[in-house]
């Protein structure tokens, strides 16, 4: 429960040590109101933490030395030594992929969603790209790396992911703070409870001067143990066992920390409860491996073999020579092997090479072993690195890149639940009435149209009923080429006169995992509509002007123009008119069927209607032209004025070729 909020002071004298174990305090303060209200309360239940989480801290460290540091193989004094790279180069393959992996924010609205409720969920979406922009920006000042990379990191070095979110408005400021902290897993401890985390704790050391910056307080020696120990219900900063910042209540609701692991492995309970450990963590080494875990056993014995096969190389290049005596006291003086060197030897002696070591015929078997266990454990070669053996069937190339996938996957996974957890966060944080309801603006790059935005937000703009949904799909080699044929496979009929398996918008959202397959389906059928001859040439003569040429755009308009004419004169030729004059050509009856060209205008015009969400317009219009419903009044007016501001090249085309297709009275 939330104890009473006090005041921040100055730093006090430590707590007296407890006189019993820290588990029998630590139980014995369970029971007691405000359990957190002593700083050596506190730190008896790290300890208790330190103990449990002790297996799991040691894989930490043994990984970081052995994979990433690349701890040198060391053999016996005079041996040759050998300390292969893959480890390092496996997890910078590894971390990359997880940064370059596709990621997509998606604020959920029901099927059945309002149109203003789907621009308020792109607007959200908006919100968290401007605070993940704002949060990175943060972190920059103190030479943090991005977020995501930070994320990347953790979960391929340590398997386990910390983050701590909050949202406020800092004293004596009026801007609104999107501040998130990744913690190292390695100094992080917790207790769960039935709701998700009682407590957690981080901890770092600090120097005098970083302690005083941030808190005010002046501490003995040249640094200390800062604890930063959040509950359901408060917060409160620790130096070794002395208060910095006392309980102060945070209006959260629950502790601002996830904390999330790779892999699949729930918590599991050894069949022996005696021991030291409590609760369910004493097989807590086992979860969130790094991406190791498979190949943590291969490192070492790789190094020695490759290790012992360069010494016996070393020794057999020069090999050894042996000068035997009756007594066997006599050596070889200065370099054996110096040109035109003579050694003298007596009666009875000789001068014999040493047989040259050599490898024993299993150490190409065990390399074999190794090297076939290195690659299963970690990722295809040469494909993840950038080529392939041999040419290969695309069902085999499909196989092999399943396999890379199966790399990356369990820490998109984990790079998934955080960015969720995190944007959840951010919205309910913000919308909390507690940091006032104070303005914030937030600009970034719009995922969706690839554009720049710059917005303003206040927390009532944020609904409590958004959720939130989190993409994370790796790229992969050849992923894309792969990708667009399979889409146009599923899309295309299978023979004449069949549906095809999938329509195109399905297949660019569920095979091509596009972030918004509406938005693209506009992109093409704009596109398309600019090819339209009308369209395109007048497009091509306002470039040639732009460019300082406004003959040459005079020239492509008369020669536009002249076409336009012809193709109305063999239309009218055709209905047996023969060639009408100019101006007769000019006031063609109003039933006159269009050009093919006009045809194409209109068709681009009525999927246009379409994707601005005006189906009935088009409707209206298809019937008008086909004469099955007569055109109401301002029906073409009504149009052009949505093409007029949405696009207007396409109304200019349509006002073209009204000029022969048009419905009578409009």
């Amino acid at each position: 429960m939330a104890t009473k909020t006090k005041t921040k002071s100055k730093a006090k004298a430590k707590t007296k040590a407890p006189q019993t174990s820290a588990e029998d305090q630590y139980d014995a303060n369970q029971a007691e109101e405000g359990l957190w209200d002593d700083p050596g309360r506190i730190m008896d239940a790290i300890k208790i933490a330190q103990n449990e989480f002790e297996g799991l801290r040691d894989r930490f460290q043994e990984d970081f030395e052995q994979g990433y540091q690349l701890q040198p193989y060391e053999p016996k004094s005079g041996y040759e030594s050998y300390t292969s790279s893959a480890p390092k180069n496996f997890f910078d393959k590894i971390v990359d992929g997880v940064n370059r992996a596709a990621l997509t924010i998606h604020v959920n609205t029901g099927e059945d969603a309002l149109e203003e409720e789907r621009a308020d969920a792109n607007e959200a979406e908006l919100f968290i790209e401007g605070a993940l922009n704002h949060i990175d920006r943060l972190g920059r000042k103190t030479r943090q790396k991005a977020l995501r990379r930070q994320l990347a990191f953790f979960s391929g070095i340590r398997g386990w992911v910390v983050m701590r979110a909050l949202v406020y408005v800092p004293m004596n400021e009026t801007e609104t703070k999107f501040d998130v902290k990744v913690w190292d897993p390695m100094h992080v401890y917790w207790e769960d409870g039935v709701d998700g985390a009682i407590w957690v704790a981080h901890q770092r050391k600090a120097t005098r001067s970083q302690i005083y910056s941030e808190y005010g307080v002046k501490i003995e020696g040249k640094d200390g143990m800062v604890t930063d120990f959040w509950t359901e219900d408060q917060n409160m900063v620790l130096v070794d066992a002395t208060w910095l910042k006392e309980p102060t209540d945070h209006n959260i609701g629950h502790v601002p920390v996830f904390v999330g692991n790779v892999g699949d492995m729930p918590d599991i309970q050894n069949k022996d409860f005696s021991g030291d450990n409590i609760g369910v963590h004493n097989t807590l080494e086992y979860q969130g491996e790094s991406v190791w875990t498979a190949a943590r056993g291969v490192i070492e014995p790789r190094n020695r073999y490759i290790s012992q096969l360069m010494d016996t190389a070393k020794r057999s290049v020069a090999g050894s020579l042996v000068h035997k005596s009756p007594k066997g006291d006599k050596k070889i003086k200065g370099d054996p092997y110096a040109s035109f060197q003579a050694i003298p030897i007596e009666e009875g002696e000789s001068i014999e090479p040493l047989e040259l070591p050599t490898a024993p015929p299993e150490t190409a078997a065990i390399l074999g072993l190794l090297d076939h266990d290195w690659q299963q454990s970690t990722l295809p070669y040469p494909l993840a690195y950038g080529g392939s053996a041999a040419a290969e069937s695309g069902r085999a190339l499909a196989i092999r890149i399943e396999a890379t996938r199966s790399a990356y996957s369990p820490r998109t996974h984990l790079l998934r639940e955080a960015y969720q957890w995190l944007s959840e966060e951010l919205l309910s944080q913000f919308a909390n009435k507690a940091i006032g309801n104070k303005k914030i603006e937030l600009y970034g790059d719009n995922p969706m149209t690839d554009t720049f935005f710059r917005n303003g937000y206040t927390p009532t703009d944020i609904k409590p009923e958004w959720i939130v949904d989190v993409i994370v799909e790796p790229r992969l080699p050849r992923d894309e080429q792969v990708e667009i044929e399979m889409a146009i496979s599923a899309s295309t009929p299978r023979a004449e006169g069949k549906q095809p398996l999938m329509a195109v918008s399905s297949a660019r959202k569920q095979i091509m995992k596009l972030k918004n397959p509406d938005l693209e389906e506009q992109k093409v059928l704009a596109e398309e509509g600019k090819e339209i001859p009308p369209i395109k040439f007048r497009r091509m003569a306002a470039a040639v002007e732009a460019q300082g040429d406004p003959e040459g755009a005079r020239l492509i308009m008369e020669w536009l123009e002249g076409e336009e004419m012809k193709n109305r004169q063999a239309l009218a030729s055709e209905q047996g008119g023969g060639a009408p004059p100019p101006a007769a050509a000019e006031q063609r009856p109003a039933a006159a069927p269009p050009s093919e060209d006009e045809k194409a205008v209109v068709e681009a015009v009525m999927n246009a209607l379409v994707q601005y969400g005006r189906e009935d317009l088009a409707k209206e219009l298809a019937g008008a032209l086909d004469g099955t419903t007569p055109p109401r009044d301002g029906l073409i007016q009504e149009i052009m004025q949505i093409l007029g501001e949405s696009n207007p090249e396409l109304a200019q085309a349509f006002t073209v070729a009204l000029g022969g297709g048009q419905p009578a009275g409009a």
